[in-house]
């Protein structure tokens, strides 16, 4: 009598290690399948860009994992799992198109590099900002009712006509399938347009920029990791065609090399569009400043004396030519003043850009445009070594769910894994 209910306890206490030995050789065998998802990594994201994606390889790579969860998961010495599901899932929610999983890879890459890049980047535009002058108020040396070019109002050259690129759409770089994917997944957002050319126009506009970029520039310390991963990863129209990649890869040999920058800014479907725009912003900040020195030649004061009109008219010309003749000298991969009424601090073409870039990605909305437009980016660039590199197939995470029985007994049990 006092044997069977021993034996019994016995039973169940045996019967209990064997089911927890189970258990946790169930968790074990899951474990190893997510290291072997991890494992599956994205070569062509990691060699141009240097971000850990793990590469959804489809129905195969999960037959892959299920035939190994199996040879694992068979007879063993203490107790028996039999496999009665398995699943693998890599989540959309995980997928680098999206523009928070992307900046937050960005960001995990860029710890312990954006403080030694930033202070080095950003040294000449944190000066500049600290005179206040960019945020003054804008002169007005001319009657509301002048124009530029009497009778019509546009400035003596345009823009466009400073820059030389070959049209070629960004769209047709990109599979229709991979591109509508991506699209899918993130939020175009619209491109940023250019400004007017008219004078006032020009000059308003630039004020903006100006005030804004000091404000941002004030407060740099903060969410800087997106500007400098993409200002290190890409190129821009001034860019040498010796620099290299924070991976060290060659920029001069991308399809996009020399409009990088710029279509992240603005998102155009062509470089010189995109180039075009960014020359036009430039030239709207290089009005304003230039006409805060509001200097003018003996000859224009002459002309002012006989006539107010007709002065302000030559005044005007003088700031624009001027200022045309700054973005020539950027373009050109030259510097200009960048505060002529303050600190003899010098810009380029790139500096201006940067600051471009950290102003918009402090602001949620034009953030997760640019940061499609860098996937999009990403795609191309990636495609070019490997033609069947698709990003919408680039993931953060993977689950796996499997349901065993063991002794009997059903289990089910999911993890999930990132990378």
């Amino acid at each position: 009598m006092i044997l069977v209910p021993l034996c019994s306890c016995i039973y169940l206490a045996v019967g209990s290690v064997r089911y927890s030995a189970g258990r946790s050789r169930m968790v074990g065998v899951m474990n190893l399948n997510g290291n072997t998802a991890k494992n599956t990594y994205s070569l062509p994201l990691k060699k141009q860009f240097d971000l850990f994606a793990m590469e959804d390889e489809g129905e195969p790579g999960r037959e892959k994992l299920e035939n190994q969860f199996r040879e694992m998961s068979g007879p063993g010495e203490l107790v028996t799992m039999e496999l009665r599901e398995y699943q693998v899932h890599y989540p959309d929610s995980s997928c680098l198109t999206r523009p928070e999983v992307l900046q937050e890879k960005i960001k995990d890459y860029m710890k312990g590099k954006t403080a030694i890049l930033f202070a080095k980047d950003m040294k000449p535009l944190r000066r500049g900002s600290q005179t206040g002058s960019l945020s003054s108020a804008l002169p007005t040396p001319i009657s509301g009712n002048a124009t530029v070019s009497p009778g019509e109002g546009e400035l003596p050259e345009k823009p466009e006509n400073l820059i030389h690129m070959e049209e070629r759409s960004i769209s047709s770089m990109i599979s229709p399938t991979i591109l509508t994917k991506i699209n899918a997944m993130g939020s175009a957002g619209e491109a940023l347009s250019g400004v007017s050319e008219s004078y006032e126009t020009l000059s308003r506009q630039g004020k903006t920029l100006s005030s804004s970029i000091s404000q941002v520039l004030k407060n740099s310390g903060k969410n800087v990791e997106l500007a400098e991963y993409l200002t290190h990863m890409f190129s821009c129209y001034t860019t040498d065609a010796t620099q290299k990649t924070l991976k060290g890869r060659d920029m001069s040999s991308r399809r996009m090399y020399r409009g990088e920058w710029e279509y992240l800014l603005y998102g155009h479907d062509s470089k010189r569009a995109n180039v075009i725009a960014a020359a036009t912003e430039i030239l709207a900040i290089r009005t304003f400043l230039n006409s805060l020195k509001s200097t003018t030649s003996p000859e224009t004061e002459a002309v002012a004396a006989a006539d107010p009109v007709a002065g302000g008219v030559v005044a005007v010309a003088q700031i624009v030519a001027e200022s045309l003749e700054d973005l020539r000298t950027l373009l050109s991969g030259g510097t200009v003043e960048a505060n002529p009424t303050g600190e003899n601090i010098r810009m380029s073409y790139q500096d201006y850009l940067r600051a471009f870039l950290l102003l918009r990605t402090s602001t949620g909305q034009s953030s997760n445009a640019i940061l499609l437009r860098a996937a999009k980016l990403m795609q191309i660039s990636c495609s070019e070594e490997f033609p069947t590199f698709d990003i919408t197939k680039c993931r953060s995470q993977v689950k796996i769910s499997a349901a065993v029985t063991i002794l009997g007994h059903p289990l089910r049990r999911e993890e999930v894994y990132s990378v």
